[in-house]
């Protein structure tokens, strides 16, 4: 967190944030309930992407604030995927770049399978073989 203790804090994200005003040590943001909540400035993610006045979108905050300022019920849960991604990106790269009828495609999609059951995230239904929360899509 900015100017906060080296330790790694846990965060969240809260996804409909707007800054409606800012001074030095906090932001004042609406959350979509058209109420004001004054986030400090030391309990922001260097990731958020709301920081200053003007912004909206993902607000990062540590999840002990979210907890004290009674936030979490704004709160996304975090796909699995934010997880890996790099490595999520660099497989869409590598799926976008292979023609359609590519065998190595298949090694993609045993690949993203495989990663899926690791992270407990099920299958699509449809059965395409699609990615989950943006994660990669491939066809076999």
């Amino acid at each position: 967190m900015a100017g906060g203790k080296s330790r790694t804090a846990e965060v969240v994200s809260i996804p409909t944030a707007r800054a409606l005003a800012e001074t030095d040590k906090a932001i004042c943001c609406d959350f979509g309930d058209d109420k004001e909540h004054w986030v400090p400035q030391s309990q922001i993610g260097p990731h958020s992407e709301v920081k200053r006045k003007g912004d909206s979108g993902h607000l990062v905050v540590s999840k002990w604030w979210a907890e004290q300022a009674g936030a979490m019920g704004f709160v996304r849960a975090p796909s699995p995927w934010a997880r890996f991604r790099n490595f999520r990106h660099r497989l869409q790269e590598l799926d976008a770049l292979l023609p359609k009828d590519d065998p190595s495609r298949a090694i993609i999609k045993t690949l993203c399978d495989a990663i899926r059951a690791d992270l407990g995230i099920e299958q699509p239904q449809g059965g395409d073989g699609g990615g989950v929360d943006g994660g990669p899509k491939t066809s076999a």
